[in-house]
């Protein structure tokens, strides 16, 4: 009869380990979702960022401004002023 309790508690105790080992590893894994989901969106911002300075950079190079001589006149600068 003792033996049998003594069988029982063990295998009681087992499970709660058990248990509380599962319950740890549901938080980690939880926790681990929740900084996926952060370095997701840190990706897509970055990625959306080097999108449009690519697209920028392609704008730039298919129009490249005029010579600076033209920009100077259309300023109303006229060249080159001396001091």
């Amino acid at each position: 009869m003792v033996h049998e309790e003594r069988l029982q508690q063990e295998t009681q105790e087992r499970m709660l380990r058990e248990e509380d080992r599962r319950e740890h590893a549901d938080k980690l894994v939880t926790h681990m979702e929740e900084q996926e989901e952060v370095a997701i969106e840190r990706l897509r911002r970055a990625q959306d960022a080097q999108k449009a300075a690519y697209e920028e950079l392609e704008r730039a190079l298919t129009n490249p401004p005029p010579p600076i001589e033209q920009r100077q006149v259309a300023l109303g600068g006229g060249g080159m002023h001396k001091r």
